[in-house]
């Protein structure tokens, strides 16, 4: 591996669809990627307590708090696979917000697919290589 950056993600989803779903933040990549030091904070509240998006976008500018998760080992992403790097289910008339911190080691050849998705199944709906209107009513954020 010979290139490494960090990603800090800040997440806020409202889920007013009438069932539950499940938010998934995942990685693509052309070459094997090492994931590792993923930490994450998330709440997932009624709709009227914005606060939780308060305390996730002031954790983000401090830093100084204890996280729900820490995964300092992580896990390798095989050459073009997808693999999800946070997840949580989130119910009907509830908000979520969540930021998640991690380092990715890299060959400077790959090339890196960072999405999110809002959907029914307890994995990432498609693929990062789907065109968008293939994923029409999963709510795909990122690529």
């Amino acid at each position: 591996m010979d290139g490494e950056q960090d990603f800090r993600a800040w997440i806020w989803h409202v889920n007013e669809t009438g069932g539950t779903l499940h938010f998934h933040l995942s990685a693509y990549s052309t070459e094997d990627v090492d994931v590792t030091n993923i930490k994450s904070s998330h709440g997932v509240v009624p709709l009227q307590n914005l606060r939780v998006l308060g305390l996730c976008l002031a954790k983000t500018q401090v830093r100084y708090f204890d996280y729900d998760s820490i995964d300092e080992e992580g896990f390798t992403i095989d050459a073009d696979t997808e693999r999800t790097i946070f997840s949580v289910e989130v119910p009907h008339d509830r908000l979520l917000g969540a930021i998640v911190e991690f380092h990715l080691d890299f060959s400077s050849s790959a090339t890196l697919v960072l999405r999110s998705t809002f959907c029914e199944t307890n994995a990432p709906y498609g693929s990062p290589t789907d065109p968008m209107t293939d994923l029409v009513g999963t709510s795909p954020r990122g690529w």
